[in-house]
């Protein structure tokens, strides 16, 4: 699915183009964008930008990619009918049911939700997590039924980003923040976090929360267990991918360098169960 930066990017990028004194012509040549489709952005009559031409027009113009994409006027698209279900299951309180679930039948559904999600059906997606969430969601608070809410609540986070589904999916991973029962699950829902900002365009927000939340939760290497490593490495991932996209080399080839030293501690990649979700 191509990476967009979901929102017009034209009222930025006419300003700074004719701040460095460009036509689009030569804008085109700095940036191997198209003259016809820098029209097109400047005019506002595409729908949406992808992320690489907006990484492309910000290196040309030695700005930021986050300076042409943030704006404070966007309003939310309106939700995708197959996604409504796990919309409302994240967004509205539960109607309660005349037979209670049990932790042990909600907890039951996860390994055929981490199977669709790491598999990438969306379709099996739209169908396993609106029901399991409303099940989660009456388990109460315990700290066993927040961790598996938590999970869930990640899982959906992150799918509803995939789907620009963006406010939906903000809620889903406040929720599971809020959930969270120690600060491995809370490092996990901020990656998903920091992904679902750099979709958004706010890159600079997607890379101070991925650096901050790194530097909080990085663990004494001598004593140091294989997930808080993991937690640690895709943090610092994130970061590096944030920063890489906002044109900030230097930065970013630095988490870079640290994530691949917490790859050669956990042999040689990050453990794919502590993957964001």
């Amino acid at each position: 699915m191509p990476e967009h930066a979901d929102m017009h990017i034209g009222a930025r990028l006419r300003s700074v183009r004719k701040r460095r004194a460009l036509n689009q012509r030569e804008l085109a040549a700095a940036s191997g964008v198209s003259v016809s489709l820098i029209r097109q952005l400047e005019q506002g009559t595409v729908d949406g930008t992808r992320m690489e031409t907006a990484h492309k027009l910000a290196t040309a113009l030695r700005v930021e990619t986050s300076a042409l994409l943030e704006r404070d006027d966007v309003t939310p698209a309106e939700t995708a009918e197959a996604w409504r279900p796990l919309q409302l299951a994240v967004q509205v309180a539960p109607v309660a049911t005349v037979e209670e679930p049990t932790l042990q039948g909600v907890r039951a559904l996860l390994p055929a939700v981490r199977r669709a999600y790491f598999g990438n059906r969306l379709a099996e997606l739209s169908t396993l997590l609106a029901p399991a969430l409303r099940d989660a969601d009456a388990l109460g608070d315990s700290e066993a039924a927040r961790g598996l809410r938590a999970h869930l609540l990640q899982i959906a986070g992150s799918v509803l980003t995939q789907v620009r589904e963006f406010d939906a999916a903000e809620t889903a991973l406040q929720r599971a923040l809020d959930d969270a029962p120690d600060r491995l699950r809370g490092a996990a829902v901020i990656t998903t976090w920091s992904w679902l900002l750099v979709r958004q365009g706010k890159l600079r927000a997607a890379r101070e929360l991925a650096t901050q939340w790194a530097d909080d939760v990085e663990p004494r290497m001598s004593r140091a267990t294989p997930e808080e490593l993991a937690a640690w490495g895709w943090l610092l991932l994130q970061a590096s991918a944030a920063n890489l996209r906002d044109n900030r080399k230097g930065e970013a080839a630095d988490t870079m360098r640290l994530a691949r030293s917490v790859a050669v501690m956990t042999g040689g990649e990050l453990p794919r169960g502590t993957r964001p979700g």
